[in-house]
């Protein structure tokens, strides 16, 4: 693992004098070296994941799953969970397996049970079911570093705090938007653990209210050096809500919460391209978003699988084609030469009656 040299000084100089001595423009940088030093990351995560109910104002019961996780700096995904799925109409689970991945250009998604896959999606964007980026709880938020979010015009540090039993630096940005509307994010930043944000969170203020309204965070514990340098949680709390907000508390209604443990991470390892791509079995559904058809993947002579869907159909589509040219000529034939046979028979017995009553006279 390497590091720049101002990275090094800077946390240095943290660790003896505190986080209250840093400036905004040292902060960003020593996020900005953090999140630079992560390449390529792999994480098995379990969940406990908890869902508020659309008819009522009750939770659904509590569903688990349990995924694996690799993620490269250039944006490429490969996902692989097993778990449980809850029916929104009848709050029924029943068990599930996925496996999807993103290659840069497009993203390729299965799903099926614990004995086969049954069902298959290809599209442009980033589609992969149940995915749940741990890059959002490290050193992204809502698909943006949190260096680029604290770049942006209306961001200031606040002041320390206190976090799991550490001193932490708070920094924030704000947005107000034309109808008085405000939004804020907000970062706890371990200055001392290798700039870590330990926790991101999103505050709404409406105009004419004085309080802030949390409406999402994230938050990590247990962090540990994984690699020189980096520090990573061993369990996260995500929490959403939704609205309308209560006027009694002022606090909008839990929505969702997801309770996750990390663990078996691998940092920066080289992985080749082949973990970001995915064959699609025989006989399952598919369905391209980018043509818009809906087909079935095809197993050719001697078992060999096609290895693009919209190739397999070609060749499906011309594999009938020529069986039924194929089936029309062979029948063909045989008409003919079933007539040209018939003729003969009756040519020869015709001819034998005839050389027969000959010889009678």
């Amino acid at each position: 693992m390497s590091f720049s040299i101002p990275f090094v000084l800077l946390a240095l100089v943290v660790s003896e004098q505190g986080p209250g001595t840093i400036t905004r423009a040292e902060l960003i940088q020593g996020i900005r070296d953090s999140e630079d030093s992560l390449k390529n990351l792999s994480v098995s995560c379990a969940y406990k994941i908890q869902k508020r109910s659309l008819k009522g104002d009750v939770f659904l019961p509590d569903m688990f799953k349990h995924a694996v996780y690799t993620v490269d700096a250039s944006g490429r995904i490969r996902s692989e969970s097993f778990g449980d799925l809850r029916d929104s109409r009848n709050a029924k689970s029943y068990r599930v397996r996925r496996i999807g991945v993103f290659d840069g250009k497009r993203s390729k998604a299965m799903e099926g049970d614990d004995i086969r896959f049954v069902s298959g999606q290809v599209s442009e964007q980033v589609a992969i079911p149940d995915f749940i980026d741990p890059r959002d709880y490290i050193y992204n938020y809502f698909g943006m570093s949190v260096s680029k979010t604290l770049e942006q015009e209306g961001s200031r540090i606040v002041g320390p705090a206190q976090w799991d039993g550490h001193q932490v630096l708070v920094v924030e940005w704000i947005k107000e938007h034309p109808d008085g509307e405000k939004g804020r994010r907000q970062f706890l930043v371990d200055c001392r653990r290798g700039f870590a944000v330990v926790r991101r969170s999103t505050s709404m203020l409406r105009s004419g209210d004085k309080d802030w309204i949390e409406i999402d965070f994230r938050e990590g514990s247990g962090y540990a050096e994984v690699a020189p340098g980096i520090w990573l949680p061993a369990a996260v709390k995500w929490e959403w809500f939704g609205v309308p907000v209560d006027p009694a508390t002022k606090k909008a209604p839990l929505f969702a919460r997801y309770e996750i443990k990390n663990s078996n991470w691998v940092l920066n390892a080289s992985l080749p391209d082949s973990i970001f791509s995915l064959e699609f079995p025989p006989a399952i559904m598919i369905t391209d978003d980018q043509t818009g058809k809906v087909y079935q993947t095809v197993e050719m002579v001697d078992g060999n699988i096609v290895r693009e869907v919209a190739a397999g159909l070609e060749l499906y589509t011309e594999k009938r084609q020529w069986f039924t040219l194929k089936t029309a000529l062979i029948w063909g034939s045989l008409s003919v030469a079933f007539v040209a046979l018939l003729f003969a028979w009756i040519r020869r017995s015709w001819m034998g009656h005839a050389n027969l009553r000959k010889n009678s006279t």
